[in-house]
Formats: C-alpha cells, sequence, structure tokens
C-alpha cells in the first residue's frame, strides 16, 4: 500500500451535530484504534465526520501492519489517524440528520466553516469473490437521507425554499410541535449504551467479520460486543418491537384504523385482531392456492429465508437491498420519482432499519414501455446485489421464458440470493431443487380485503374532508369521477427556490399521466402493503431473537442468521439441477440455452443501473486516438438535494406514520440554524449548493483514485476495466474513433442508480427538473466508417459475450462520422460532440443495410466473426419487445477449462461495420452481456 493509499486508511477529523452512520461494517481493528483516540481526545461522537476508505484495501493494511484483524474497512481523511467509525449515535442510534443535513442553515454554515474539508467515506466492499458492487460513494453520503428523515428539522422549513424567513421560521415551530404530539401519543425510540461511561470512554468491540458473507462464528465474537450483551440486545429487542408496532399502526391510522377509539380509550382486543386481519400476511401459504386477501403470501420455507436475512443484517451491521424491476407503469411515470411505490417503501423504512442498525437501499430500476429482460440478462451488474427483488412487468411482459430469467439470474448475479416477490408462476423453486425463496405481495387491489373502508367512497352526499386523506379520491361515485381523476396526480417539475434557477421554461407535471399508469395513491398503497409485509418479517426476526437467546444465551447462534450455505446451496441448486424437459428459459433461449444457468454479468447505456460509473458501456471501452470515448457536454443544473414539494405535504391534522418513524428521545444537536434575514438565507442557500457539490466530488474523486490504486497493486483485480489495453493490437484491430451517442438519447449526467439519492435530468435544457426519473434508452452508433468499439471485459470463464443491438437504427445519423471519407478520418483532427444527427426513430427493417455489409467481431486482436448482411439479421427477430440479441462469443470449450483458483481469463473483444457505403449502415450497441 503506498503512501497516499495510507493517508487514506487513516485520520479523519472535524465534528458532527448528529454524525452520520458512515459505515455500517466498523471491523475490530477500527474499534481498538478508536478507543485509543478517545482516551487521548482525538475522537468522540460529537468530532466524528464521515472517514472513508475502500474494505478490501483495510484488509490489506490492517494485515500488513497490524497483524490482521481486518474487518469492514479503514478509513480517513489526509490528517490524524483513525478508520470507519463505529455507527454514529452508537451502533442503533439516530444516525440520519444533524449537520450532515444539507437542507438547513446547519449544514451550510459547516461547509462554510470548512468542517466537511478532509471528510471522507467509508465505502463497504464485499470479500465474496463472486459479490457485485452495490453501494458508492453517493448512497453513503445519503444527503437526500439525512434531508428528508431529520426528526428535529423540518424538511419544509429548508432556507432553500423561496420563501421569506419568518415563514420558514413559523413551519419550524409547527413542525417542532407536531414532533412532541408524535412523541407523546405514540411514542419514540428510546435507546442508548452506557458502554463507553463505564470504560472511560472506550467504544465497544466489534466482531471481525472480514470472512465470506459476514458470517462470523459467534463464538469469536469479544465478550463486550453488542451481540455478546445480554442486557443490551434484551433493550435492543424491546425498543424493536416498539418500533415495528408503531410503525404498523400508524398504517392502520393512515387506512382509517386508528389505535383507540373516538373517545380516546384503547381498543378492545378483538377489534384489534379484527384490525391486524384486514393486514395479514400469509406466512405459511402452500404456494399454489390463492389468497387474495391477505396483503402477502410466503411459503413457510421463503418467510424463513426472509427472517434469517434480515436477523443476518441486523447482526452484522449490514445493507439490506431492496430492488424492483418492472415497465413504465411501476416506475412511477406521470408521478415524480420519489413518488413511486419503491421510493416510498425507503422513505417510510429507511429510518426504521436506521434504528435497527441497517442501511437500506432500495431501487427503483423499472423503465418504459419495456419488460425486465434487457437488464435481467446481466441482472447481478445492472440491478446490483439484492435481498429482496420485486418484479412488476405483466402489463408488457408476457412470456414465460423472460419470467425464469428474471428469477434465474437474481438467484446467480451476486453474492445474495434474494427473496423473488411476485412471480410465483415461474419455475425458480422447481429448478432449484424446491430450494429458491419466493412469495407475492398483493398488487393495488383497493378493497382487497376490506382494508378501504366502503364509506371511503366519495359521493355527491358526503365530503372529501371526512374522509382519512390516505384513502381519500381512491373511491369516486360515477356522478364525482371527475373529481378523482383531478386528485389522481400531485406530480411538480419545480419547486421555486432561493439557490437554483431554471434555465428553461418549466412543464406543470411530470410526463406520462396516462390512463394506465398509477397516480400517487396507488403506489404509496402498494408502497404500504411492503412496508406491512417487511414489518411483519422484522417483528418476526426480533421474536426469534428473543425466543433463542433466552433459550441458548448470546449472542445469537448462528444457525440463525449465517447465510452463506443458503445461498451456496441455491446457486448451486439451480446451476446442476436437471428435469426431463428443458425450461421456459432455456425454450425461449433457444440459441442461447446457458444464459439460464451461468452467472451473467454486463455493462450497458441504459439507465438507471447499478453503480452507472463502472456498468456503463464506456467503462469497458478501450480509447481511440487521443483518448476518445463517446461523452456528452451536458452538465448538471445543480447537484443538491431537492427540496419536497409543499403541494405533495401531508396535511396538518393527519397522520403522518413517517413522523411516527423518525421520533426518538435524542435530543436536537447543538446547532446554530440562525437566518439574520433574507441576503442571508440566500448566502447559506448557495453553501448548502456548493457544499452538495463539493461532497460529492470528493467523495466521488477518492472512491475513484483508490479503485485505481487497488488495481495496480491488484486488490481488485476483478472490479476494474482500466482505461489501458490489455495486449498491443495488431494493425487489423485498433480502437476506433467514430463511436458516439445516439442523438436525443445521449447519455445525461447525473447519479441514475435507482435510489432514493439518484439524480437524474437535472440538465440546463431539462423542462421537469424535479421529474427524478432515472430511465433513458442510451446507446453507442456506429457506422462503416467508425472504426473498431474495442471493450476489455473481465473474468470471462464460460466463453459466452452476448450482445443488444438496435439493427433498425437510422442510416447516416452518426453526426461523429459526418465528413469523413474513410475509417477513422479527422478523428485526430478535433474533439467533436460524441452525440450528432436527427433524432433516432425506431424504424425496422433491412432496408436501411446495404447488401455489401459485414458485422466482424475480433477477440484479443484476431477477427474471428465476419456475418454477412443475412447472417447478421438473422438475430435480429425479437426475444421480446424490443430485444434483439447478437452472438459476439458463443465458445462452450471454455467452461470445461481447468481454471483452478482463476476465476476466468479477461478479453479483449472488439467490432465493427465493413460497407463500401461508409456512413449508410448504422447500429446501436446498447447492452453487452458476457460470462
Amino acid at each position: 500500500v503506498d503512501s497516499e493509499q495510507m493517508s487514506s486508511l487513516v485520520g479523519g477529523g472535524g465534528r458532527s451535530g448528529s454524525p452520520s452512520k458512515a459505515s455500517s461494517r466498523p471491523d475490530a481493528e477500527t474499534a481498538r484504534e478508536r478507543q485509543r483516540q478517545e482516551a487521548q481526545g482525538v475522537c468522540s461522537p460529537r468530532n466524528l465526520l464521515l472517514t472513508a476508505g475502500l474494505g478490501l484495501l483495510a484488509f490489506v493494511f490492517f494485515d500488513s501492519i497490524n497483524g490482521g484483524g481486518g474487518g469492514g474497512g479503514g478509513g480517513g481523511g489526509d490528517s490524524g489517524e483513525g478508520g470507519p467509525p463505529v455507527p454514529a449515535g452508537g451502533f442503533h442510534g439516530n444516525s440520519l440528520g444533524g449537520v450532515n443535513n444539507l437542507g438547513h442553515p446547519g449544514g451550510a454554515k459547516a461547509h462554510l466553516n470548512g468542517e466537511f474539508e478532509y471528510e471522507e467515506i467509508f465505502v463497504p466492499v464485499s470479500n465474496v469473490g463472486h459479490a457485485v458492487k452495490s453501494i458508492s460513494a453517493e448512497n453513503v453520503l445519503n444527503l437526500m437521507g439525512h434531508y428528508v428523515h431529520d426528526e428535529h428539522r423540518s424538511p419544509y422549513a429548508s432556507h432553500l425554499y423561496a420563501r421569506n424567513v419568518s415563514e420558514l421560521e413559523e413551519e419550524q415551530t409547527k413542525y417542532e410541535a407536531k414532533m412532541a404530539k408524535v412523541r407523546e401519543e405514540w411514542g419514540a425510540w428510546d435507546f442508548s449504551d452506557d458502554y463507553p461511561s463505564k470504560n472511560k470512554g472506550r467504544f465497544r468491540p466489534v466482531p471481525d467479520f472480514a470472512i465470506p458473507y459476514r458470517d462470523a462464528p459467534g463464538s469469536t465474537f469479544p465478550s463486550d460486543s453488542w451481540q455478546s450483551d445480554g442486557e443490551y440486545v434484551t433493550k435492543f429487542l424491546g425498543e424493536g418491537k416498539a418500533l415495528v408496532k408503531r410503525v404498523r399502526e400508524g398504517i392502520y391510522a393512515e387506512f382509517g384504523f386508528p389505535n383507540k377509539k373516538s373517545d380516546g380509550t384503547d381498543l378492545d382486543e378483538e377489534e384489534r385482531k379484527r384490525i391486524e386481519g384486514l393486514f395479514r400476511v400469509n406466512k405459511d401459504h402452500d404456494g399454489a392456492s390463492k389468497d387474495d386477501d391477505a396483503v402477502a403470501v410466503f411459503t413457510k420455507h421463503a418467510w424463513d429465508g426472509l427472517v434469517r436475512k434480515l436477523l443476518h443484517a441486523m447482526m452484522t451491521n449490514d445493507e439490506f437491498y431492496y430492488i424492483m424491476g418492472g415497465h413504465s407503469a411501476a416506475a412511477g411515470h406521470g408521478n415524480n420519482f420519489r413518488q413511486q411505490y419503491t421510493m416510498a417503501f425507503q422513505y417510510l423504512m429507511e429510518p426504521v432499519f436506521d434504528r435497527l442498525g441497517v442501511r437500506l437501499i432500495s431501487r427503483n430500476m423499472a423503465m418504459g414501455g419495456l419488460g425486465t429482460s434487457h437488464f435481467a440478462f446481466a441482472s447481478g451488474s445492472l440491478y446490483g446485489e439484492k435481498d429482496v427483488i420485486l418484479w412488476d412487468s405483466a402489463m408488457t411482459e408476457k412470456t414465460p421464458g423472460s419470467l425464469e430469467l428474471f428469477q434465474k439470474q437474481a438467484v446467480l448475479g451476486g453474492e445474495r440470493v434474494p427473496i423473488i416477490i411476485n412471480t410465483l408462476s415461474g419455475d425458480i423453486v422447481k429448478d432449484t431443487n424446491g430450494t429458491a425463496w419466493s412469495g407475492k405481495i398483493t398488487p393495488a387491489q383497493w378493497n382487497a380485503g376490506g382494508r378501504i373502508k366502503d364509506e371511503y367512497m366519495l359521493t355527491d352526499s358526503n365530503k372529501a374532508e371526512d374522509i382519512p386523506f390516505f384513502p381519500r379520491y381512491m373511491f369516486c361515485d360515477k356522478g364525482v369521477a371527475e373529481v378523482c381523476n383531478k386528485e389522481k396526480y400531485k406530480g411538480v417539475c419545480w419547486e421555486p427556490r432561493s439557490d437554483v434557477e431554471p434555465q428553461s421554461k418549466q412543464n406543470g407535471a411530470p410526463a406520462g399521466q396516462a390512463g394506465w399508469h398509477p397516480g400517487w395513491r396507488s403506489h404509496l398503497y402498494n408502497a404500504r402493503m411492503q412496508s406491512i409485509t417487511m414489518l411483519a418479517a422484522l417483528d418476526d426476526a426480533l421474536d426469534k431473537w428473543k425466543a433463542e437467546t433466552e433459550a441458548g444465551g448470546h449472542p445469537l447462534a448462528d444457525e440463525h442468521w449465517h447465510v452463506g450455505a443458503k445461498y451456496r446451496e441455491i446457486q448451486e441448486a439451480l446451476r446442476t439441477h436437471t428435469t426431463e424437459e428443458p425450461s421456459e428459459c432455456e425454450k425461449w433461449l433457444v440459441r442461447f440455452p446457458r444464459v439460464c444457468r451461468v452467472a451473467m454479468k454486463g455493462f450497458t447505456e441504459w439507465t438507471p443501473r447499478n453503480n452507472p460509473e463502472e456498468t456503463s458501456i464506456r467503462a469497458a471501452a478501450v480509447p481511440g486516438p487521443g483518448g476518445y470515448k463517446p461523452h456528452t457536454d451536458m452538465e448538471e443544473l445543480y447537484r443538491g438535494i431537492d427540496v419536497m414539494s409543499l403541494a405533495q405535504r401531508i396535511p396538518d391534522g393527519e397522520v403522518d406514520v413517517h413522523a411516527i418513524a423518525i421520533a426518538t428521545t435524542q435530543p436536537a444537536p447543538e446547532l446554530n440554524h440562525t437566518v439574520k434575514d433574507e441576503s442571508d438565507r440566500r448566502r447559506l442557500a448557495k453553501a448548502s449548493e456548493e457544499a452538495a457539490s463539493s461532497r460529492i466530488r470528493r467523495a466521488v474523486e477518492k472512491e475513484r483514485r483508490l479503485s485505481e490504486k487497488a488495481i495496480e497493486s491488484n486488490v481488485f483485480g476483478e472490479r476494474e476495466r482500466g482505461l489501458r489495453s490489455l495486449l498491443t493490437f495488431s494493425d487489423e484491430v485498433t480502437p476506433g474513433s467514430g463511436w458516439s451517442f445516439k442523438v436525443g438519447n445521449e447519455m445525461k449526467p447525473g447519479f441514475p442508480d435507482g435510489s432514493y439519492n439518484s439524480r437524474f435530468g437535472r440538465e440546463t435544457t431539462s423542462s421537469c427538473l424535479m421529474s427524478g426519473h432515472n430511465d433513458l434508452r442510451a446507446g453507442l452508433i456506429g457506422d462503416a466508417l467508425s472504426g473498431w468499439l474495442v471493450l476489455k471485459l473481465p473474468k470471462i470463464k464460460e466463453g459466452l459475450v452476448l450482445a443488444r443491438i438496435e439493427h433498425w437504427t437510422y442510416v447516416n445519423s452518426n453526426k461523429r462520422t459526418e465528413g469523413w471519407t474513410d475509417v477513422n478520418s479527422g478523428a485526430a483532427v478535433e474533439e467533436v460532440n460524441a452525440s450528432g444527427g436527427e433524432r433516432s426513430l425506431k424504424v425496422k427493417g433491412d432496408m436501411h443495410q446495404p447488401d455489401d455489409l459485414k458485422f466482424e467481431v475480433a477477440v484479443n486482436g484476431k477477427i474471428v466473426t465476419s456475418m454477412d448482411k443475412d447472417e447478421f439479421l438473422s438475430y435480429g427477430n425479437e426475444l421480446a419487445y424490443n430485444f434483439a440479441i447478437f452472438p459476439l462469443m458463443d465458445d462452450p470449450e471454455w467452461s470445461k477449462r481447468d481454471w483452478g483458483d482463476n476465476d476466468g481469463e479477461d478479453i479483449e473483444i472488439a467490432i465493427r461495420l465493413r460497407s463500401e457505403e461508409g456512413r449508410v449502415p448504422t447500429l446501436s450497441l446498447t447492452h453487452v452481456y458476457y460470462a
């Protein structure tokens, strides 16, 4: 480890009003270092900023210098000493808000005082070889989470709004009164750890989780670790149960079923059971019969799997990934991105998971007008790791084989094996010899199980304000149907603010308000059903923890929460279990049946996608002359948080279950939120945007630099493609410089990973800056003058490389080659924008391809395939809507090699078009899949 890496693995400083959870994976050596620092007064919970590094680098550092014991990572800035901290507020305190809330003056002033200058973050990295990087620096910074989940600061009192100071002060006063009332009526999270005060300020020791799947044996846990402390765990479990109960009853109250009678007295037991029955989760389903009245149905095997995964996340203070793939209705088109149900789930459940010591990352990975196959072909790379994955694509995806592909690649593509939701019709359980986990959560069937009362139908004889806010306008009698239609959507394109001025006229609402797209209440309903399901699973997990430790002592026995053996069993069963008949997936992919049994990886220019910077095709591309790669010159208008829409707020006096979820007994941090006057407010608003931009930039640059350093020392060989060629190409195969983006679909700036912290569509020309939707179908177009597009693909073990190609791309549409007369001609003269030409419309058929077309593929500098026009177009038949797959390499002999400890071979694969007609033959490459 060189000096720069060393300095990044130690250090840190500054202060935090409510320290952020820099890492949910502290390691043993880190804890010891923190104890030493505390004794010297170097750091404390009040003095802690996010600290950083990449986990695997920390393993190397600690193992080399301290004789082992590295666990979850290392960290720090460029001064002082330290490592990734014990999560802020202890392991189970409130880590959200405070100085990290840049939507309020305290965070802005911290930036102006230079308190973020040396900030770093700790990005967890698994040491399981086939794990997929699924968390980035921006996920850990969690700027939106700190803004929306701050229990002491109203998001609507932010100085970023274009509102005067007195309005903001009044907003804050009302919020403080509201939260005080919530704590009084509903209770609040009340947990603290007195270990430091009893041990001269030292922090608790941490188990060594630097083993595969973090399945540390309980026998190795330090006796003072929180997991081993019976008194600590008993109190934690009690608070966890109370939190789950509060939030669940808050949801009931949203639906019009309060936890108390109108006179303030408690409900009797019979009424409580009746309400709970309306929100019943079937945890012992037979896997065949119907139970449409239940919120969700799971087999006992699948439910036990979900409980196990939650116990593992809580025992190891891990991440928990909640992913959805689907079509435009699932994506939330017509609404703002954060109104969509996966984001509404995150908004409510993130603070719940935070109190339980887990970082929740939910992703809306749906795309308009498509199914899931385009991403399911490389589920691990493009969806990322998954603990739960939902399929919501019934409107556009009817082929049984495509549904099965979604299931199988979800199981194979990564370290974790997910609970697969809403795909009960597939063969995944059969094809894994009964080992896979699958369930169903009720879609938006409004009155299923009687959860929406009949009297909540709006008629001409009742008033909307007499109906609770959430179910209001869900049902309208024919005579007043238009009223419900008007209330279907509440999306906005812009909220006036003091720090940003749109450069383009803003639309009145996000695009996509079609009759078949659900409105915000539909999405919230789905989110609540998913939250009820997860709360039930958390409740059972906490109960199991309590029962097993009362019988067997602390820490909880390994057999109840270890996951590695279960994951390996399911994945191996899918790879090796055979049936008499080919599966639906294999029938569908008759040309490429191996895709149904091996873990595929991939790159794409489409979004949203996991880890967007490293999963683009451009990340795999070898630069052409002068370092050229396709690029876009667009820039974001702003990088900071989106303020919450005032039009979408919950009215005063209505049930706010999110407020119930975030409430704790912790006092407000000592931060200066004073705003002197309008001039001061504008100054602080500008500082908030500067703080967000600089923190993101530093975190991303540091993460990238450390990753590049790691490649050079072979620490991260599998995770990086680099920018250099693996070999010196012959004159026949050299990277070209004539590839560019499709015009109208060129890649936009931002962070389109589908998460709550994603940013997209903020370019200066955007007419709906707050839409937030991530989906875009970008692609790289090339013609016969573009030369070779050379891609570096890591760890090829199965000899399989496939590509989604749009052979129907308009001819002469590649602006990059306009005026060229030969291959790569003019490329070294000037760096033109990578975009150009007329907007590429979807015109299919072979009429655009000249008769002398040749499509060529080279592997490691040698041309191995040369298809003529007829052979090339024979692969153009779509497997699913808008989905044609072309083989670049299909050599089963690779899989028969004796790889030993090697994970495969890195290769360079290249494609090009040849034709005497130059710019006429044109294609667009959007996805590359490989194994």
